[in-house]
């Protein structure tokens, strides 16, 4: 009798279970292919956005709403899009923020996308089993091996640095391959590997010259774009000698990053030393250090005629151009 009592608790029981799994899971399943819109076919007209620091997690509906705007500015500003780049600080890297990102991305029409890995990538290192911040017990039982694949998985490839090429203009794709977790002293700071510098090198030196390239790191150059020279923010990438040597001897590239979050009305937005270095400010948190009232989310909007790029800045809740911020090179 008294196994059949629990026979029949377990029918009882079940269907409810399954129900409750059912609604945790993606309410709209829908692959995220299926939102991604068809480039525009102009051989002649390269547009992409470069975006970054979303920080979307499943305890902040803030930024999640954020980007589902973001996306949809994107999609009147810049229809037929040819790329989005997040250039980094997509979430902090737990598996259930990448799930929340996917979802957003897959009930919401957006450009192919590419991203780069930020520093907040390595930050479920932060949090114990009961999804609370413990710095005490850092790095609760993460590993900069189990992050870097956390990533991997999400952007679908096999390390942290890649190449694109649309419509012959190249794309290169850079990123941290360790954190604080297995040198504290390395911060938030990026680290480049020797083999990805040497990577690097070797696809430098195949590209044109007579043409705009593009890089994208999530972290700046030290004392060069906005809030660079900042206390604690003077560094920024560990090998930041060795990598600026080999893009200055690019004058054709165009380096995108993020990280500092400043606002994109400032002088050092964009900084030519050799090359073009551009900041990307926030699309989930921009930060203004003087504090007077500027766009809650923003991003750049990149179009490329004749060789001609112009970039220009976006608020994206404000669905208008941010006056001021525009900049036109052609090499």
């Amino acid at each position: 009798m008294r196994i059949q009592r629990l026979l029949l608790a377990l029918l009882l029981v079940l269907p409810i279970a399954i129900l409750v799994w059912n609604l945790k899971k993606d309410p709209n399943p829908q692959p995220v292919a299926q939102q991604v819109t068809t480039p525009n076919s102009n051989p002649d007209l390269l547009t992409f956005e470069v975006i970054s620091d979303i920080h979307i997690s499943t305890s902040d509906g803030g930024t999640q709403s954020k980007f589902t705007h973001v996306l949809e500015d994107i999609n009147r500003a810049a229809p037929a899009s040819d790329l989005l780049v997040i250039n980094g600080d997509l979430s902090n890297g737990a598996p259930e923020d990448y799930s929340a990102l996917r979802n957003l991305l897959s009930s919401t029409p957006h450009p192919p996308t590419e991203v780069t890995i930020g520093n907040h990538e390595f930050y479920a290192a932060f949090y114990d089993k009961s999804n609370t911040m413990n710095k005490d017990t850092f790095p609760n039982g993460d590993t900069d091996e189990k992050a870097l694949q956390r990533f991997l998985d999400f952007a679908g490839r096999q390390q942290v640095y890649t190449e694109k090429v649309i419509k012959d203009y190249h794309f290169l794709f850079l990123g941290s391959e360790k954190s604080r977790m297995s040198d504290m002293s390395y911060n938030d700071d990026a680290y480049l590997s020797d083999t990805q510098l040497a990577w690097l090198k070797e696809k430098l030196q195949g590209l044109p010259t007579d043409k705009p390239a593009f890089v994208f790191l999530h972290q700046p150059l030290p004392y060069t774009v906005s809030g660079t020279a900042r206390a604690g923010w003077n560094r920024t990438v560990i090998q930041h000698e060795a990598l600026k040597k080999l893009l200055a001897a690019h004058p054709n590239l165009i380096l995108f990053s993020g990280h500092t979050h400043i606002n994109l009305d400032r002088p050092t937005t964009f900084v030519r030393d050799s090359f073009l270095m551009v900041n990307d400010s926030s699309a989930g948190r921009p930060y203004n250090p003087d504090r007077n009232t500027r766009p809650d989310s923003e991003g750049l909007i990149v179009e490329v005629r004749n060789r001609e790029v112009t970039i220009r800045g976006r608020d994206f809740l404000g669905q208008k151009w941010i006056e001021g911020v525009a900049y036109t090179v052609k090499p």
